[in-house]
């Protein structure tokens, strides 16, 4: 199962995650909503076992930034809203 993925150097996302929420750490949700984008467009193999889990992380990640925000910065609404589309996206646009 890929949710064990490495987040970081060797962090497991789910931990890295848990951390997050337990801490309500804005940088920490960031991170992980950013890492989990990138690795959606640029590495997409790397979670596609688990794909479902790990965006729904993202997406939560992405939702705890927004409410962290007090609402005031709706692209993360906006990214937790549409995670999985925009990846789809930007991947098209990467492959040309």
């Amino acid at each position: 199962m890929s949710t064990s993925a490495t987040f970081g150097r060797h962090e497991s996302i789910v931990l890295a995650y848990a951390e997050a929420r337990a801490r309500y750490d804005f940088i920490r949700f960031q991170r992980i909503g950013d890492w989990v984008l990138w690795v959606g467009v640029c590495y997409p193999g790397f979670i596609q076992q688990d794909r479902h889990i790990i965006e729904t992380i993202g997406r939560r990640s992405y939702d705890a930034c927004y409410r962290i925000t007090g609402g005031s910065w709706v692209i993360y609404e906006e990214l937790a809203d549409e995670l999985p589309a925009i990846v789809e996206e930007l991947r098209n646009v990467r492959a040309g």
